[in-house]
């Protein structure tokens, strides 16, 4: 991918948006904040290999078990890649190579933040519609960035593209909580198949290999399935129990490298044990502990996944054989 800015001349649009968003360039103080802890793991060298993919490598999600780095690992990218942050003293003294592709892409691009969960809690609380509120709230901020270029009505993705279109400009797109929908709703709430939809719209039109520079999704559940194909089969995924082990340990930072480096009691517990007799802690090889533990996390999580995706075809079947909408009952 083309490192650094690629801006045009376009009237009074400002060149990129500058200032400190919710959404939009965001600045650096979370991953910040979160260096200084105990608890804190060097996954810089990431970002090394993430520039080194090419073009069509660049529609990612990483899923993994909660309480594995999922959030801090998104809000290191955006302290990497968003205008908003000047992050050079941040990442001095961490592990990522300061290379030429490094140096001309930090902190280079408008880059897209958004927790998903909370915004659908949040428009729960507001009775509102989420997909379009969080929609408008970006387009927003893109408008005071772009005045000229963006409109009040336009839908995220035609934002994205117009903007890309006049100025040149390739957006870092970051989801956490991708699947907070897919988890939560029912088979055929509406706000879930809308939210299917938002998907596609946004990385799977035409433009979105232009507009996007990065697209990173990260969740517990694998890409969703709906009518029988991906909703989104232009992503790479990434799993702690994907067999390319050295590509995961690469680009998610879940080896056991970083797991070792965890406290052993680490992680969300629910509905987890460990061996017979074995209480948690009490194994000689923490990284083995942990790196076990995940995987009965994630073998939890994506079997509701799986039962959630047989929902979706087993709907879409019913529907061609009966001809009507089947009502589905999601766990």
């Amino acid at each position: 991918m083309v490192a650094g800015d690629k801006r045009l001349q376009c009237g009074t649009a400002k060149q990129g948006g500058q200032g400190v968003g919710r959404f939009l360039n965001r600045d650096n103080q979370k991953y910040a904040k979160f260096s200084t802890t105990k608890y804190f793991v060097d996954k810089t060298g990431m970002i090394n290999k993430l520039l080194e993919k090419d073009d069509d490598e660049k529609f990612l999600c990483c899923s993994r078990p909660r309480r594995f780095g999922k959030s801090i690992t998104a809000h290191m990218l955006v302290a990497y890649f968003s205008r908003g942050a000047e992050s050079s003293s941040l990442f001095a003294p961490l592990k990522c190579v300061k290379d030429k592709a490094f140096l001309a892409n930090l902190n280079q691009y408008d880059t897209i933040f958004m927790d998903i969960q909370a915004q659908f809690v949040k428009a729960k609380d507001q009775n509102a519609n989420p997909n379009k509120m969080f929609q408008e709230n970006v387009v927003k901020e893109l408008r005071e960035a772009y005045p000229e270029l963006v409109n009040a009505n336009d839908n995220l993705a035609e934002a994205l593209s117009i903007v890309h279109a006049a100025t040149g400009s390739e957006f870092v797109i970051i989801f956490d909580e991708w699947d907070y929908p897919i988890r939560e709703l029912a088979g055929n709430s509406r706000e879930r198949l809308d939210y299917i939809e938002f998907l596609r719209m946004m990385f799977k039109n035409a433009e979105a290999q232009d507009y996007v520079r990065l697209a990173y999704l990260t969740g517990i559940l694998p890409m969703v399935r709906s009518k029988g194909q991906s909703a989104v089969n232009n992503f790479d995924e990434y799993t702690m129990t994907d067999p390319r082990v050295s590509v995961r340990k690469r680009v998610c930072g879940s080896g056991l490298s970083a797991a070792a480096a965890m406290p052993a009691a680490a992680g969300d517990r629910r509905g987890v044990e460990m061996e017979p007799g074995r209480r948690h802690g009490d194994h000689p090889d923490p990284g083995e502990a942990l790196s076990e533990f995940a995987e009965r996390l994630l073998r939890r999580d994506s079997a509701r996944g799986d039962q959630l995706r047989e929902k979706d075809e087993g709907a879409h079947l019913r529907d061609r054989v009966c001809g009507k909408v089947m009502k589905i009952k999601c766990p």
